[in-house]
């Protein structure tokens, strides 16, 4: 299949898949633009992982010791020259208290089963931490003993995701399906910020990988069995062994399609059989031991997936599929053997958010196409690098007939795996999950209760609409306002955007009263 990149300059905007980077100039004259919801977010503030409720070990706990404090794994690596802070027992804090408790995200659990002899932690081990720059001895000054001054991503409470080997994969589950709207330019976007943990108390081969891959994207529980309960995926008993139920959806466990040969009615229960998208990145130690095995973000790849089983039992793992995958995007090389695709690895000393993008393509028939977009923007520089290309609803089979192209447009959790040569460590934060377009809801309601009114202007004040403080939010919420159900009631004449404007500080009190 032909593919598309495009490199974005420093601080561009890529809501619609461009060639070029755009600059828009915000004005009193507001041009349409597809309107759009954070569907679900997550900072990690409350604490808790699995969102049962309750802040304990099994949300905040690096190592399950229940000590308060983990040891860096680094210090545990072959080092000619040992750092004494390390080598000698230095530990980060746990994390203990809540640091806000209204960001309560989404339910993450392992997925992939349990380390040992199917006994031990979990795979993928993921916990809370404290990413604020400093709190880990990895984020404080190299004047610091053992401080290796790499930046955190300095949002307060982070994701932890401890691999524990290559190939193991986490899922944060919506409890609700999101689906694309089946308009021209509906998008659903998936995005988080990342880096590599170096502080992760299990230790890897090496200390940070040369080349790894991480493979992340949106899911469908296309066989309908989130909330069933596989008999064999949960934690194996000892003496005598013993195999245990989890449920998917609900619990830690075996739900990657690595246990669904066992001869057990349910063992297949999980991701096996579901369909989605994802896109892949390559991180990369630009001063490692080994050159790229591919330079310039040549590995690269967006891919969708059916996860149906096959003669490769490699085929109903999630994000792991030979015959149950169809690859919708790979690089280009600016000329044949050059090596240079325009993209790049991921720098594994830096800071990057990641994003997803499926928008319906084209009108010949309503949603028949949809383009996908796979993007890694440097923090600290705003630089982005961007790999699309379309899929459309039926493609050639290579055999004179034709096939479904487009296996899912609608998806009810999200999946992110590592593989590659190397194991890698990461810190997730600032998840998010957009919706655009004819599916995103009323124009102005920034709360998503329905209606525009005094709340949603409100949110608009402080910055909570889609995009903060512009006059372009602020006209959307006016029109709804002004046409909606109150407006028979509160029968005014139509302010503009820039008298709303110049008035929002003095009336903001007296107008919450008298509309919400």
């Amino acid at each position: 299949m032909a593919a598309a990149h495009v490199k974005i300059v420093k601080n561009s905007l890529l809501r619609f898949p461009l060639v070029f980077a755009v600059v828009l100039v915000l004005s009193a004259s507001h041009a349409p633009t597809a309107f759009g919801v954070v569907k679900f977010s997550d900072g990690f503030g409350d604490g808790d992982r699995n969102n049962d409720g309750t802040l304990n070990d099994a949300d905040t706990d690096t190592q399950t010791n229940g000590i308060g404090t983990y040891t860096p794994a680094r210090g545990s690596n072959p080092d000619p020259n040992p750092d004494p802070m390390v080598h000698g027992g230095a530990t980060n804090p746990e994390v203990s208290t809540v640091l806000d408790a209204g960001d309560e995200g989404l339910r993450w659990l392992s997925h992939s089963g349990f380390t040992g002899s199917n006994n031990g932690d979990r795979r993928a081990f993921i916990a809370i931490v404290d990413d604020t720059q400093g709190s880990m001895l990895e984020t404080k000054p190299t004047s610091t003993t053992g401080g290796l001054g790499i930046t955190a991503i300095n949002d307060g409470y982070a994701l932890s995701y401890n691999s524990k080997g290559r190939g193991n994969s986490i899922a944060a589950f919506f409890d609700e399906t999101i689906e694309l709207g089946d308009e021209v330019g509906d998008q659903v976007k998936v995005s988080f910020d990342l880096r590599v943990w170096r502080d992760a108390p299990n230790a890897n081969a090496v200390e940070q990988p040369d080349d790894a891959e991480l493979r992340f994207g949106l899911f469908q529980d296309t066989d309908s069995q989130l909330g069933d309960t596989n008999p064999v995926a949960g934690r194996d008993t000892m003496a005598p062994v013993t195999q245990t139920p989890a449920v998917f959806g609900q619990d830690d466990g075996y739900f990657d399609g690595t246990r669904g040969n066992i001869a057990v009615t349910g063992s297949d229960i999980g991701s096996t059989n579901d369909r989605g998208w994802y896109g892949a990145v390559i991180l990369e130690n630009p001063v490692g031991s080994f050159p790229p095995i591919i330079p310039n973000g040549g590995g690269w790849r967006i891919r969708e997936e059916t996860n149906v089983p096959g003669a490769d039992p490699n085929d109903k793992r999630l994000m792991q599929g030979t015959g149950d995958i169809d690859t919708v995007a790979v690089p280009q090389e600016s000329a044949p053997g050059a090596g240079d695709f325009g993209l790049v690895n991921l720098d594994v000393r830096k800071v990057y958010n990641l994003s997803l993008t499926l928008e319906r393509a084209t009108d010949i028939t309503p949603g028949d196409t949809i383009l996908a977009i796979l993007t890694a923007t440097d923090r600290a520089t705003g630089i982005s690098y961007t790999l699309s290309d379309s899929e459309p609803a039926m493609q050639d089979d290579g055999m004179g007939g034709m096939i479904p192209g487009i296996s899912s447009d609608s998806w009810d959790y999200f999946a992110l795996r590592n593989t590659g040569l190397d194991d890698v460590d990461l810190l997730i934060d600032n998840f998010k999950l957009e919706i655009f377009g004819s599916n995103a809801g009323i124009p102005g309601d920034f709360d998503g209760d329905g209606d525009a009114d005094g709340r949603d202007f409100l949110l608009w004040q402080r910055g909570g609409s889609p995009d903060p403080f512009s006059p372009g939010d602020l006209e959307d919420w006016q029109e709804a306002y002004t046409n909606g159900p109150l407006a028979a009631v509160n029968a005014v004449p139509e302010p503009s955007a820039w008298l709303l404007l110049t008035l929002c500080g003095l009336l903001a009190g007296g107008l919450r009263k008298r509309i919400c």
